[in-house]
């Protein structure tokens, strides 16, 4: 059952509006995990460096022009101190993911180092003014995610534009921010009961859940991803000073992932010690993501949400001081799978597919263990119809001096009941309960995306 105990803290503060910047068609948008600096904070001397880029025309993006981001990139590597390891990768700064599409970045975006979840109320009065919400987020998501300069040189008898702990110049940082909305939305508050999507229902308890619903639900969630922990502290300030008189932060943890797993393009490592997303489809395959992940025309859910996606967040407690106990032989029973590779029992490769239909008695992969209760494969793959993008987390220790770490498990499906909630059905009494304890999260749905000239949600108000 869910325990009530909440504690929400406000913010106040007034918008600095930016001017949006464009981004340039010669923009290095490759994958990111070319450009990820993992394990090399050293950057070069900031004089040369803000020299540098006002010698590519950072003033002309101010005014609305664009910059050729590649050529900065070039620009910055030439301007490397001598002493800067030949690891750092200056690109990593200037990598754009671009904020518009028909979907909202951040869901099939290859992950970033750092995140931040955060779930908000509303307090806006009506639908108009929670239009200007929307619009306001839409406009700091712009700049944020496109980098630039803030706004000009502050008034020092009123409180600065905004938090200056990234310096004179905001790097893009691979930064996406993608915003997705409760069932609570949807109440009488804004005349939007209509438009609800279908399945979008408040998280119910599952029985392994011990949930406490000052860490449940929300009207809004923002999922903030960035290659590095300043980068997402700096948006979320942003957003709270510019959104203050109509968002109240209900609850925040800050996720992680392993730095030399997303420099090489592998699957991240959890807490546990095993590999986490090897199932997942792929993401380049559009035709699967259409199936899996996106809501599309074939669906019966309101037309605004063509494009989004449902979103589950799950919160959940990992209690490692007994994992760390449990023979290996157990762990690997529990996952079905090696620790080290990843690999399913009796297999030596990461991605080779399992064979259970020789394996009713237990012989290999116990029936039991997570992945064939996950994904049985009783009619093909993919039975586990969801995409994972999930993050580790650390909130310190517990009153009983115990590790208190886990998991931010999230999944996009474009079903909630035939993605996550199915599949946590065949979950339901899995051996690895007994190390874990789910305590928070929620359902969410995740909007579609925008163009340039719209604002998120724009299907949705439009409607109305």
């Amino acid at each position: 059952m869910k325990n009530n105990s909440q504690d929400t803290p406000k913010d106040s503060g007034k918008m600095s509006p930016v001017k949006n910047l464009q981004i340039d068609s010669k923009a290095d948008f490759s994958p990111l995990s070319k450009h990820i600096c993992a394990n090399n904070p050293q950057l070069p001397n900031r004089r040369k460096w803000i020299k540098s880029l006002s010698s590519i025309g950072i003033s002309a993006a101010i005014s609305g022009l664009s910059i050729p981001f590649a050529n900065a990139n070039e620009s910055l590597k030439n301007d490397l101190s001598p002493k800067t390891p030949k690891s750092v990768c200056a690109e990593s700064l200037f990598t754009i993911i671009p904020p518009f599409g028909v979907n909202q970045a951040g869901i099939t975006t290859p992950e970033t180092t750092d995140a931040i979840f955060v779930a908000f109320k509303s307090v806006a009065p009506d639908i108009e003014t929670l239009k200007t919400l929307f619009t306001r987020l839409t406009n700091r998501i712009v700049f944020l995610t496109q980098g630039g300069t803030p706004a000009a040189k502050p008034n020092k008898n009123y409180p600065p534009s905004e938090s200056g702990m990234l310096g004179q110049y905001i790097n893009p940082d691979s930064l996406t921010i993608t915003v997705s909305v409760g069932a609570t939305l949807f109440d009488k508050r804004y005349g939007l009961i209509s438009q609800k999507p279908i399945e979008l229902i408040d998280m119910p308890d599952f029985p392994n859940d011990a949930l406490d619903t000052s860490w449940c639900d929300g009207d809004l969630l923002l999922q903030i991803c960035a290659n590095s922990k300043e980068t997402v502290i700096y948006a979320l300030r942003d957003i709270i000073k510019n959104t203050s008189q109509y968002l109240v932060p209900f609850w925040k943890i800050d996720g992680f992932l392993p730095s030399k797993a997303i420099k090489s393009n592998t699957t991240p490592i959890n807490l546990f010690g095993f590999k986490d997303g090897t199932g997942n489809p792929s993401k380049h395959d559009n035709s699967l993501m259409n199936q899996i992940v996106w809501v599309g025309p074939n669906s019966k859910e309101p037309s605004w949400t063509h494009g989004g996606s449902y979103q589950a967040v799950r919160l959940i407690r990992q209690y490692l001081e007994f994992w760390d106990r449990t023979p290996l032989k157990q762990q690997e029973a529990d996952f079905g799978r090696h620790k080290g590779s990843g690999a399913h029992l009796g297999k030596t490769d990461e991605f080779e597919e399992p064979y259970y239909a020789h394996n009713q008695a237990d012989q290999i992969t116990p029936i039991d263990s997570h992945v064939r209760r996950a994904e049985p494969r009783k009619h093909g793959r993919h039975d586990a119809k969801l995409l994972r993008r999930s993050y580790n987390y650390s909130l310190g220790l517990t009153k009983a001096s115990q590790l208190d770490m886990g998991l931010i498990f999230v999944s996009y499906q474009s079903s909630l009941q035939k993605g996550f909630i199915d599949t946590q059905n065949r979950l339901n009494g899995e051996p690895l309960e007994e190390y874990i304890k789910p305590f928070g999260g929620g359902f969410f749905f995740a909007l579609p995306g925008f163009r340039e000239n719209e604002i998120l949600g724009s299907g949705l108000f439009k409607l109305l």
